[in-house]
């Protein structure tokens, strides 16, 4: 694995020094064979399940997500920074506890809403949909956990096989449940499946928790890392939600099979962040970690992979604005057309997500939790105000969706120029810089579509 891609970092990729180029290596090399898996899946699935179903368990798996965000109360990261071996212990069985609790309260809440309140939140049976929330949920919140741990110890061996497990045994037991006719409940258990391997497979060498928890010791925790509580935790919470309240929306204003094409449609427009920009920022956050006390040696290093990384992202939004929909509709089917539409608005914000995803350490380790609160905050408001305008105005998703990419584009570039300007970097200047790869990818794909356009080889503009 390292052989094949070790050249093309090299090349292209962001970090300098070779052991976090190999570290890259061997994330991405996991992600690249469970993605692969996926991908070839993807096809099959979509036509087997259906934009309902999928737009169902795009619905219950925003709210695990959601719930996620506050069921450690922003802890996991204090795991990442601390020194301490057993604080670490005390950390992970906290969390634990919280994540147990969580599940539980949200799976009956569900419970409540579909049987009590007769609320028709999903189109699967109730009591089958509290259970895979509750799984959901807590599968998701041990596998965060321990895939911080691991990474805090670099114990990158370990994390390249999880999104194996995670997407390539997902989409397996996709085609396997499509094949025996198991349509209506087929795709949720294929990711819980997925999940329950994945969690296996990582939590084999964690440390073991305690089971007993003094008093004094739960609250020495909350008061050290009451920061984390206090801005993370919001953070967190808001960040999620700006990235699952789509869902809810789009459900809401457009319906359940127009969540299966945004699901679909997001699924794929991730796949270059999940294939690079998350094993990137795991090796990036473990870098800065060692960086924290060295503002200078911490400057250097961000400002010297910035226009790397920027170039990186640009490139697959390129494509995929030129000729998404083509894509879409040779993969998936007639079925599956308005999906592509999506794609090509959707993924101009893409470019900023991948960013975003990177430098997701760099406002903890520069103790900006506020920052990026407030940014998540702001998406959210302005999110509010996007579909609506949407539907009450001009009865089109398109426009929601228009709208949710510039509104993302704008904060993001706002939010990453801060971020870069507390470290000594000229933060105007790189928002400019950063504007003018992206108007230039944007401009030349947008040009090409035209040529193509004028000889009828795409639909319209």
């Amino acid at each position: 694995m390292r052989k094949i891609f070790k050249p093309f970092i090299q090349k292209v990729g962001p970090f300098a020094l070779s052991s976090g180029k190999i570290n890259v290596v061997k994330l991405s090399g996991g992600t690249v064979i469970g993605q692969g898996v996926a991908i070839l899946t993807i096809p099959l699935a979509a036509r087997i399940f259906g934009a309902t179903v999928i737009g169902d368990w795009a619905i219950l798996y925003a709210t695990a997500i959601i719930v996620n965000a506050f069921s450690d109360l922003g802890l996991i990261n204090a795991v990442m920074i601390s020194e301490d071996e057993q604080e670490i212990k005390i950390l992970i069985s906290i969390i634990t506890l919280l994540g147990i609790l969580s599940a539980t309260l949200a799976s009956l809440g569900l419970l409540f809403l579909c049987v009590s309140l007769h609320i028709e939140l999903v189109n699967v049976n109730p009591f089958f949909a509290a259970t895979y929330l509750f799984s959901n949920i807590l599968l998701q919140q041990q596998i965060q956990l321990s895939s911080t741990w691991q990474n805090l110890h670099g114990h990158y061996q370990t994390l390249m096989w999880n999104p194996v497990f995670t997407n390539g045994l997902f989409g397996l037991m996709l085609v396997v449940f499509g094949v025996m006719g198991f349509v209506e409940y087929g795709y949720f258990l294929a990711w819980v499946i997925g999940q329950l391997a994945a969690f296996i497979h990582i939590k084999r060498n964690m440390p073991k928790s305690i089971h007993y928890i003094r008093l004094m010791d739960f609250k020495a925790i909350l008061i050290k890392h009451k920061a984390f509580i206090k801005f993370q935790m919001p953070g967190t919470f808001i960040a999620n939600v700006n990235q699952q309240l789509p869902v809810y929306l789009t459900n809401a204003f457009f319906g359940t099979e127009m969540v299966g094409y945004y699901s679909m449609t997001i699924k794929i427009l991730q796949m270059p962040i999940t294939l690079v920009g998350v094993a990137i920022g795991k090796v990036f956050y473990q870098t800065i970690t060692g960086m924290q006390h060295n503002i200078g040696e911490l400057r250097d290093y961000v400002k010297r992979n910035l226009n790397k990384l920027m170039w990186l992202s640009a490139i697959p939004m390129f494509f995929i604005v030129l000729i998404g929909d083509l894509v879409i509709k040779a993969v998936l089917g007639e079925n599956w057309v308005p999906a592509g539409v999506y794609i090509r608005i959707l993924a101009l914000q893409n470019i900023f997500l991948f960013l975003y995803t990177v430098y997701y350490g760099l406002p903890i380790i520069l103790h900006k939790q506020h920052a990026f609160l407030l940014v998540n905050v702001s998406k959210v408001s302005l999110m509010f105000m996007a579909f609506p305008i949407g539907k009450y105005v001009f009865s089109d998703v398109r426009v929601a969706f228009g709208l949710l990419s510039m509104s993302t584009i704008i904060l993001n570039v706002v939010y990453i120029s801060y971020l870069l300007h507390c470290i000594g970097i000229n933060g105007k200047k790189s928002a400019l810089q950063i504007c003018s790869i992206f108007l230039l990818i944007l401009f030349l794909s947008l040009a090409l579509r035209g040529f193509l356009y004028r000889f009828g080889m795409v639909s319209g503009m």
